[in-house]
């Protein structure tokens, strides 16, 4: 079995042949239900999945859906990723980070050539130092949020079981009536 690399925001893309009304109402039913794991929203283009709020941490995932209406079914995208308050944060530091370590080592080398003792290259490895501790604790938190993952793919995977069901069994189009 070929291991593959972690990513930073794991993905996923399927095609069911459903109907797209099929579709949104398995998943508003499993968001809805009393005892459900997650919570989240259904609109009409997509979906945003969560932990329940007693048990959402700081590296729980949130996992954002995308429709995509076909000839015969629909094609689904999935995202997992930290809450996008805690995404902003991670961009911010890659942001700030970067450009510190750009603007010190630039600076730091002008020092050496110069003849000065290059102290802004103290700088510029802090920040790379910094660049690296940001970039792997993603994975840090995307390591303990595994199960929440899980989850939350499990309760999207069951709602699309329930939504064949309920169109093979003729129970959709006796609704959608």
């Amino acid at each position: 079995m070929a291991m593959h690399p972690p990513r930073m925001r794991p993905t996923f893309e399927e095609t069911h042949a459903l109907p797209m009304g099929a579709i949104r109402e398995a998943l508003i039913a499993a968001l809805d239900a009393p005892d459900a794991e997650v919570r989240g929203k259904v609109s009409l283009r997509g979906a945003e999945i969560v932990v329940r709020r007693g048990e959402r941490h700081f590296w729980s995932p949130y996992l954002s859906l995308a429709f995509e209406e076909l000839g015969e079914g629909v094609k689904v995208y999935g995202r997992f990723s930290p809450h996008p308050t805690v995404w902003s944060g991670f961009l911010a530091s890659y942001v700030i980070c970067g450009s510190i370590a750009l603007f010190s080592g630039i600076f730091g080398l002008a020092q050496s050539q110069l003849g000065q003792t290059p102290v802004a290259l103290w700088v510029f490895g802090a920040a790379v130092f910094v660049l690296g501790a940001t970039f792997t604790s993603a994975f840090v938190g995307q390591n303990l949020g595994n199960e929440q993952m899980y989850t939350l793919r499990h309760v999207v995977d069951r709602a699309f079981e329930r939504a064949t069901e309920a169109v093979t069994s003729g129970e959709y189009a006796r609704r959608a009536a």
